[in-house]
């Protein structure tokens, strides 16, 4: 049977793949999932290559919403859940006599290393008056990942990436920085993309999107498991 392949960010949760491939099989089409970064995806679709993609777009006009949040270092007590505004991350003033820490750099993954997210972000992080070079991108995940559960770094990520790893997390207060995500494929017999209302619901399970269950409508996310330690 022909593989229709499925262009996917890189941190979806690998079991809600496997539950849309299963889905698949059930109905007897075989998918592929192909982790490619959010302009691959879009190419793939234009150029046949994918039959579906998770592309991403503003969140306000988005099918599906995905909060976003600070990672950082593991903690051995947990704290009451709270969301977490840019403006906490300024340094603090210290105590005379006390030695200065330096505030910890602030990893963008490649996904969020869009147009529709890095130009609000920019706009945010300069209202929270924190100097653009505290914001970098994380290069190679894993590096990031490493970096930031050793406690050098914060990880810009979802609030699943986070915990397969261990990680703590807390979720920006800015709903207007979540991501939004729309599954498309390539223009139907009628002009317009034809996705399986299946497919669309197994992939915003699998992108952690919030209100996946009830037609893709955003809900309020306003709390944590876990309250960020992030202040420098």
């Amino acid at each position: 049977a022909r593989v229709r392949a499925v262009g996917v960010p890189a941190d979806c949760a690998p079991a809600a793949l496997a539950r849309a491939l299963r889905a698949g099989t059930e109905r007897g089409i075989t998918l592929g999932m192909r982790e490619l970064p959010p302009t691959e995806r879009e190419s793939g679709l234009s150029d046949g290559s994918l039959a579906y993609a998770l592309l991403r777009v503003a969140p306000e006009r988005a099918a599906f919403r995905v909060p976003l949040g600070l990672a950082s270092a593991p903690a051995d007590t947990r704290e009451a859940p709270r969301a977490l505004h840019l403006e906490e991350l300024r340094p603090r003033r210290r105590r005379t006599g006390e030695p200065p820490v330096s505030p910890l750099p602030l990893l963008v993954l490649a996904e969020d290393q869009v147009p529709c997210f890095e130009d609000r972000f920019a706009r945010a992080v300069a209202r929270a008056g924190l100097p653009e070079g505290r914001i970098g991108p994380a290069g190679p995940a894993a590096d990031a990942l490493t970096e930031t559960l050793a406690g050098r770094a914060l990880l810009l990520c979802t609030e699943s990436y986070a915990r397969r790893y261990d990680a703590r997390w807390a979720p920006l207060g800015d709903t207007a920085l979540h991501r939004g995500y729309d599954v498309s494929a390539p223009p139907g017999p009628r002009g317009t993309p034809d996705v399986p209302q299946w497919l669309t619901r197994l992939l915003g399970t699998a992108v952690g999107a919030a209100g996946h269950g009830d037609a893709g409508g955003p809900r309020a996310v306003g709390d944590a498991p876990a309250r960020l330690a992030a202040r420098g």
